[in-house]
């Protein structure tokens, strides 16, 4: 029986990988790193269309942000991404992150960032799916 249910749930999980798709998904973040700006209070609303990954978010300590990226693997993504803080400080970067889903079928984000706008300073953070949010700068979409 345990052998029938670890057969099943590696089944289960390279179907996910094989179908990730960040097109629509909203992620908020769960764990920061020391010299991260992002919060749980910031929310991404993520757009793919064939290899292009994009995103706009924005709550706690961001203004509005944007990244650009593709997958390099199926769970494999890279990005750069810029943001303006609420303080006015513009701040960009590069990031690569593993996607998956958790036990409870949420996509999940494992981001590895290096400030380019600070020097030496780099880190991990982690985002998780979010259902059913509207953002701010969703209004007035179709």
């Amino acid at each position: 029986m345990f052998r029938l249910l670890i057969l099943s749930l590696a089944l289960i999980t390279a179907g996910f990988a094989e179908s990730i798709s960040l097109d629509g998904i909203r992620m908020h973040v769960v764990q920061t790193a020391d010299c991260g700006v992002v919060n749980h209070e910031t929310v991404f609303s993520f757009s793919q269309k064939d290899g292009l990954v994009t995103a706009q978010y924005q709550g706690g300590k961001i203004a509005q942000g944007f990244l650009v990226g593709k997958f390099l693997a199926e769970d494999q993504l890279e990005f750069s991404y810029c943001q303006m803080q609420i303080d006015g400080t513009v701040d960009n970067g590069v990031s690569t992150c593993e996607v998956e889903f958790s036990l409870d079928g949420k996509i999940t984000l494992i981001e590895h960032f290096e400030w380019k706008s600070r020097p030496g300073e780099f880190g991990t953070n982690v985002f998780e799916e979010v259902e059913n949010m509207r953002l701010d700068f969703d209004r007035g979409r179709s």
